[in-house]
């Protein structure tokens, strides 16, 4: 059965979306995410406070929910479940230290010169 077989699928109920979501239907995920796509922006915003850090953060945690929702309890909520995964991809952001360079700090080659090595 997929969402597409659905007559106004906006107001379908989230438990039947996932079933639908975790056998496939994009449509169906697609439905889900718009659901809670502002709180989740929101959340990855407030976590990062960089609106292009936490964009990153919400298409990596789309993706996530996406390889991973064969994976989402069926007894827990869609939001929770969501929330859950943007909230550990906010956090690897938050552990992963930026790559940054002093004003006396240089690029330099393998070699020690100045030239970096291409």
């Amino acid at each position: 059965m997929t969402i597409s077989s659905f007559g106004g699928h906006r107001d379908m109920d989230e438990s039947v979306l996932l079933d639908a979501a975790g056998g496939g239907d994009e449509r169906a995920f697609g439905v889900l995410l718009a659901r809670h796509r502002p709180g989740l922006e929101e959340l990855c915003c407030l976590m990062l406070g960089d609106p292009r850090h936490a964009e990153h953060a919400m298409q990596e945690a789309v993706l996530a929910a996406w390889r991973d929702r064969g994976l989402a309890p069926a007894s827990s909520s869609v939001r929770m479940w969501l929330y859950r995964i943007a909230l550990r991809v906010c956090l690897e952001a938050v552990d992963t230290p930026p790559m940054s360079f002093g004003a006396d700090e240089r690029l330099t080659g393998v070699n020690g010169d100045d030239e970096p090595d291409l």
